[in-house]
């Protein structure tokens, strides 16, 4: 059976990815890292937006002005209506 949902496993990260896998790791000293991270590592540029380019900044949501205008920018490039059924 396969996974309904798309991921990059552990194993199959390679480059920027592996690195921000082994952050998410560390960070949260964890063995593994949870399918939203594996998931969100399919979507061209959506695991480094989703860490904020640093997992420690996880830690602590306010991620500025700056960043909430990316996260509407993310939101509106028609990724939310893929979820909800949309093309």
């Amino acid at each position: 059976m396969s996974d309904p949902i798309p991921a990059i496993s552990e194993s199959g990260a390679t480059g920027s990815i592996a690195k921000i896998y082994a952050d998410i790791r560390s960070v949260y000293r964890v063995s593994a890292v949870n399918l939203i991270w594996r998931h969100l590592a399919t979507i061209p540029g959506g695991l480094p937006w989703g860490v904020d380019d640093d997992p420690a900044s996880l830690c602590g949501w306010d991620r500025g002005p700056e960043r909430r205008g990316a996260a509407r920018e993310f939101a509106s490039s028609g990724i939310a209506s893929m979820a909800d059924g949309g093309s």
